[in-house]
């Protein structure tokens, strides 16, 4: 299924109060299976309210393989090493004399 996607610039346009909570679940990541499953309601009514709120030029609908992958985010190991790395720069080993 497709991707809603809100555009940058939207119409204003009179939504009824299912339609707003769709608006409100599109993040350009979830498909309308998706956003239905949240909504607990049929995909189908999700995709008409798409292709409604589509119409109304206030979203586009983007195929899944042109999903925009969201980078994942460091491992804990990997912010570990991070951390271990900088403080090995930054903090002496051994006490300073004076």
């Amino acid at each position: 299924m497709d991707i809603p996607v809100l555009r940058s610039v939207a119409t204003r346009a009179p939504l009824g109060p299912f339609e707003r909570k769709v608006v409100a679940l599109i993040d350009g990541v979830r498909s309308m299976q998706e956003l239905a499953n949240e909504l607990s309601v049929s995909s189908t009514e999700v995709a008409a309210t798409c292709s409604r709120l589509h119409d109304l030029e206030l979203i586009d609908l983007v195929p899944p393989a042109r999903r925009v992958s969201q980078p994942s985010a460091p491992s804990t190991h990997e912010v570990d090493e991070a951390w271990d790395e900088e403080r090995k720069t930054t903090i002496p080993d051994e006490p300073l004399r004076r």
